[in-house]
């Protein structure tokens, strides 16, 4: 994962971050593991409360607590869930609660 690339951080501890499930944040630094096996990736959320460290095994994408997320202007129609970039589980909460609030009916 790039410095800069935006991903939802799995929340485990609900008491903290309005309980809320998902974390929107952002990579803020990457290296590569002493055999280079692994990538550490350390995310911060995106109001800087903490950093968080996860170990990414070479070839593998995502993990289940680190997931990739569109940036805004893929969000700005969800009229259509196929059009999103990332279709995930933090990704179909958040575009849901948005139409949802946006009194746009799911079909």
């Amino acid at each position: 994962m790039q410095v800069g690339t935006e991903v939802w951080i799995k929340n485990t501890q609900l008491d903290l971050f309005n309980n809320e499930p998902w974390l929107p944040s952002t990579v803020r630094s990457n290296t590569v593991g002493a055999e280079n096996e692994a990538v550490v990736v350390v995310a911060a959320t995106t109001k800087g409360r903490e950093d968080l460290t996860f170990s990414v095994p070479a070839g593998q994408f995502e993990l289940p607590d680190l997931k990739y997320r569109n940036t805004s202007k893929h969000q700005q129609n969800t009229a259509n869930l196929n059009n999103l970039c990332f279709l995930n589980e933090p990704e179909l909460i958040t575009t849901l609660r948005s139409r949802y609030y946006k009194n746009i009916l799911s079909t």
